[in-house]
């Protein structure tokens, strides 16, 4: 999608581009935080029943979230960018 629309209107297509990033980046990292958030809550409750829901109804959705922006950079950014495997190359190891 970038090199078809970098031919008519480059600027824009690169303003994208990086929005996109920037977007999916933020999403990750607020997502952990928020993660840290509720663990470091969590280390006071004793309860292991409310402990499991919290992580259940907070912490599962928050991780899912996490890794839907991080699968849209690793789509995002260039493999010779992008210093870890990806996910998808780490489920297909021969």
């Amino acid at each position: 999608v970038l090199r078809e629309d970098f031919h008519q209107d480059p600027a824009g297509a690169f303003e994208r581009r990086v929005g996109e990033i920037s977007g999916a980046l933020e999403e990750v990292l607020a997502a952990a935080g928020r993660i840290e958030t509720v663990l470091d809550e969590l280390d006071t409750v004793h309860d292991e029943r409310a402990h499991a829901r919290r992580l259940a109804e907070e912490v599962r959705p928050l991780a899912v979230r996490a890794r839907d922006a991080a699968d849209r950079l690793e789509k995002l950014v260039d493999d010779d960018l992008w210093p870890l495997p990806k996910y998808r190359e780490m489920l297909f190891v021969k």
